[in-house]
C-alpha cells in the first residue's frame, strides 16, 4: 500500500508539471463522471488505476473515447487490474486497447505493473501513439529478452527522451542489450534504472561505452540514475554527465 502511494504521488507530480488537468479513474463511478463532465478541448493527464478491481468494460470505454476525442490526452499512465495471486489480468489491459485510437497526441505513456504481459500491450498500442517523449515501464520484470524486443521497437520511439525501467530485473549482465537500446534511441536524454538489480554501478557504464567502441558506434549517452545520487567523474564517461 506505501509503494502504490509513492507511485500514485508521482503520478499526480508528473502531471502538475506539465500544467495538464489531471483525471483520475479508479473506478466506474470516476469514469462516470469523467464523461458526463463535457470538458472540451483541454490537455489532459489520465490515470487509469483498475488495481482493486476490473471495473472497464466496453460501454465505459466507448464513453472515455468520446471524452478522449474532444480533448487532448497528453499524459496517460495505466495501472491493470491484479488478481489475488498477484498476477496481471490480461483482460484489464485489453479492454483498454480500443483507447489508443485517440491518442495520437499523447507525450507520456506509462504502465505500471508486474508482468511480461505488460510489455506485450505495449508493444501493440505503440504503433497508435507517434509523438511519445516520456515512457514508464515499471515493475514489469524487464529483462534480456525485454530489451531486445524494445530494441526492436525502436524505430517508432524516435522522439524519446525520457525512459524509466525502473523496478525491472536489468542487471550488469545487460550491459550488451542496454547498449545497443541506448544506440537505438538518438534522442534520449534520461534513462531511470532505479531499483533494478545491477550490483556494480561503474562497471556497467564502461561495459555500455565498450560496447557501443567495439561496434564502431558514436554513442551519445544520456543521463543515467541508477540509486537516485548524483555520481560525476567516471573517467571513462569524461564527456558526459552520469547520474546513479
Amino acid at each position: 500500500m506505501i509503494m502504490r502511494f509513492f507511485v500514485f504521488i508521482c503520478v499526480l507530480t508528473s502531471f502538475a508539471r506539465a500544467e495538464l488537468d489531471v483525471i483520475i479513474l479508479d473506478g466506474k463511478e470516476s469514469v462516470e463522471s469523467f464523461t458526463r463532465g463535457n470538458l472540451q478541448d483541454r490537455d489532459l493527464g489520465v490515470y487509469i488505476s483498475s488495481y482493486n478491481g476490473g471495473f472497464l468494460n466496453e460501454e465505459l470505454v466507448s464513453g472515455l473515447l468520446t471524452a478522449f476525442k474532444n480533448n487532448r490526452v497528453i499524459n496517460l499512465k495505466i495501472e491493470p487490474f491484479i488478481s489475488q495471486t498477484n498476477e496481471v489480468d490480461v483482460k484489464s489491459l485489453e479492454v483498454m486497447a480500443p483507447l489508443f485510437d485517440e491518442l495520437g497526441d499523447l507525450k507520456v505513456f506509462g504502465i505500471l505493473a508486474n508482468s511480461r504481459e505488460s510489455l506485450d500491450f505495449f508493444q501493440t498500442v505503440l504503433p497508435k501513439m507517434p509523438s511519445l517523449e516520456t515512457v514508464w515501464l515499471n515493475r514489469i520484470e524487464l529483462n534480456n529478452d525485454m530489451i531486445n524486443l524494445l530494441t526492436a521497437n525502436a524505430a517508432r520511439l524516435q522522439n524519446l527522451r525520457v525512459l524509466d525501467l525502473s523496478f525491472n530485473k536489468i542487471s550488469n549482465e545487460n550491459a550488451s542489450s542496454f547498449s545497443r537500446l541506448l544506440a537505438a534511441l538518438p534522442a534520449l536524454e534520461k534513462v531511470h534504472l532505479q531499483g533494478n538489480e545491477i550490483e556494480d554501478k561503474e562497471k556497467f557504464s564502461q561495459d555500455i561505452t565498450a560496447e557501443g567502441r567495439n561496434r564502431d558506434i558514436e554513442l551519445r549517452l544520456p543521463e543515467i540514475f541508477i540509486n537516485g545520487v548524483r555520481d560525476i567523474g567516471l573517467e571513462v564517461m569524461e564527456k558526459y554527465k552520469m547520474f546513479f
